[in-house]
């Protein structure tokens, strides 16, 4: 019996260190190194705000003015959304109307529109300062000097190129380089010009005037 212990004993021993050598020698499995998911960048966008005023045809009583104001405020809303087709109208009102009696006794009814979208895209860079708009009655006996022909950049949806122009600041000429505005839609933007009066020069500022 002792030496039956004895063998059983020795081959128990030979198989535990066996199996610790084999545990030994083998590795771990390398864990893979988690790949770092991209965030996806959230699309930039511009809000613009805008206005519009809307008029009603004129009625013999203000009962029926109001009426005809409602109509073209459906329709205001209905132009204003098929020019943004591409982008998203977040808010549009024709807000409070005010009827008011004409010199003939019709009577017509009118409000100030407003409406937000939201357009897609890169934001525009903040313009560069300009200048103060000039008065009506202030003209500069200096001439502009010759205009810096600038290389216009490729078109961006939703922006506009205002090209470079030589501006008034205090007692000289000063150029303001061209720049992006952010387009609203429905109107149409006009560059600013120098003209020429009997006493001297007058500038007109750019500005948005409706379609």
């Amino acid at each position: 019996m002792q030496l039956n212990q004895y063998f059983t004993f020795l081959i128990i021993s030979l198989s535990l260190t066996s199996t610790l050598a084999r545990a030994e020698g083998t590795s771990p499995a390398p864990t893979a190194a988690a790949t770092p998911t991209a965030t996806p960048t959230a699309p930039m966008f511009e809000i613009i705000d805008g206005t519009a005023q809307v008029a009603g045809e004129p009625a013999p009583l203000s009962d029926g003015a109001r009426v005809k104001w409602k109509k073209s405020c459906e329709d205001w809303k209905k132009e204003t959304k098929d020019l943004n087709k591409e982008n998203r109208i977040i808010a549009i009102s024709c807000n409070t109307t005010e009827c008011k009696q004409q010199d003939n006794g019709a009577f017509i009814c009118s409000s100030n529109a407003s409406y937000k979208v939201k357009i897609a895209g890169v934001r525009a860079p903040p313009p560069p300062p300009t200048p103060a708009p000039l008065p009506p009655e202030h003209v500069i006996e200096t001439a502009p000097p010759e205009v810096i022909v600038e290389a216009a950049p490729m078109p961006r949806p939703g922006f506009i190129w205002v090209a470079g122009f030589w501006g008034w600041e205090g007692r000289r000429h000063l150029w303001y380089p061209g720049h992006w505005i952010t387009e609203r839609p429905g109107y149409v933007w006009f560059d600013g010009r120098w003209s020429h009066h009997e006493r001297g020069w007058h500038r007109d500022e750019g500005h948005w005037d409706r379609h």
